[in-house]
């Protein structure tokens, strides 16, 4: 859970004392005088080698937001990412864009790199995001990642899945 889970939470449990969401933010979740604890930041290489370390894929999640997304994309498989997510719900969020010109773009990067693809709703609550279960992966494209998976430890192979 994360902080917004606990401003609900706080709010449902003592709706007259939590009744305003930017005054629970401002007074006690982004207050390092509270309850606040700063995340200890790692670098991307760092993120990428405790996934792999896990046996996971390393995924570059939403790049069809990122202005720079092909910069992006190339610093994040040299430092040895695995893939990036292909469907998503782009027209959602904190910024509109053009969905088919988005994913027409990250399909000839993810073909041209040689790369694995992945997909998801980014579903955060019932409210504000997509359903859980849209924008995944087709049976197929979940059938080249498994396969992706069970040879990445042992050849070390980046395949491509589009």
């Amino acid at each position: 859970y994360g902080r917004p889970h606990i401003a609900r939470i706080l709010q449902r449990k003592y709706p007259k004392e939590f009744n305003d969401w930017n005054a629970i933010f401002r007074d006690y979740l982004n207050n390092p005088n509270s309850v606040y604890v700063r995340q200890k930041k790692k670098t991307i290489k760092e993120v990428i080698k405790t996934i792999h370390d896990a046996n996971g894929i390393a995924i570059l999640a939403h790049p069809g937001y990122y202005h720079n997304k092909k910069d992006v994309i190339e610093k994040f498989l040299q430092l040895g990412g695995d893939g990036m997510e292909l469907n998503y719900p782009y027209e959602k969020g904190f910024e509109r864009v053009e969905n088919k010109d988005v994913i027409k773009e990250l399909k000839e990067i993810i073909k041209d790199k040689k790369i694995i693809l992945s997909g998801g709703s980014d579903f955060h609550d019932f409210k504000t995001s997509a359903n859980i279960g849209n924008n995944g992966l087709t049976k197929s494209q979940f059938e080249k990642m498994k396969e992706y998976w069970m040879n990445r430890k042992s050849k070390h192979l980046k395949l491509s899945y589009i």
